[in-house]
């Protein structure tokens, strides 16, 4: 009898650790299919992953982008949140969150996000340069500029901060600023908003 409940314990261990390395498996595929940008694929491996691993964040958190990338704002919400329940320190959920929260353009919801993502990480450049669009788009110029020059102090190699930053110098009136901001960004290869300033510049 203890040698039948031996081995019933040891098959149970391997399924155990066979659904632990098919999660895993699962998960890898999803996330080289998303970086291939196969984004519909990766929800198909990432949704595997999650039956085998319901209560990893992470997976969410993957897949939560991987439906973000399709157009799919709503289920890209309801992953990160799940992600967010699971794991409440991860600034990075916060930031997808409110990315999705802007593209339906609930700029509130995602200003709140991007701040809840700051006061985990100080240092998430990526969240202050969000909240900064977020803030543009409500009109609020000068929070923006803000936290435009918060994330380039954060990673000063931000091409699109400076970039953004320009922008909203220009619709603030300050061609000086914005012209400036536009060559740096333009320096580090993002060059769209020179390149929207020098077109206009040819027209006149």
């Amino acid at each position: 009898m203890r040698f039948v409940h031996k081995v019933i314990f040891i098959i149970s261990v391997s399924a155990i650790a066979l659904m632990a390395k098919s999660a895993a498996s699962y998960f890898n595929d999803g996330s080289a299919k998303a970086n291939k940008g196969l984004y519909s694929e990766s929800i198909e491996d990432f949704t595997k992953a999650i039956e085998l691993r319901p209560n990893d964040s992470y997976i969410y958190h993957k897949r939560g982008i991987s439906y973000s990338r399709i157009g799919d704002q709503i289920k890209a919400i309801e992953d990160l949140t799940k992600a967010i329940e699971l794991n409440p320190n991860d600034s990075f959920s916060f930031t997808n969150r409110a990315m999705s929260y802007a593209r339906l353009q609930q700029y509130e919801k995602a200003i709140e996000d991007y701040t809840r993502a700051i006061g985990i990480y100080p240092s998430n450049s990526l969240a202050y340069n969000y909240r900064g669009l977020a803030y543009r788009e409500i009109g609020e110029y000068a929070k923006a500029i803000e936290d435009f020059t918060k994330a380039i102090e954060i990673n000063p190699g931000y091409a699109y901060a400076y970039n953004n930053r320009g922008e909203t110098y220009g619709i603030m009136g300050n061609r000086v600023s914005a012209r400036q901001d536009a060559v740096k960004a333009c320096k580090m290869g993002y060059c769209e908003h020179l390149t929207v300033m020098e077109n206009e510049e040819n027209r006149r």
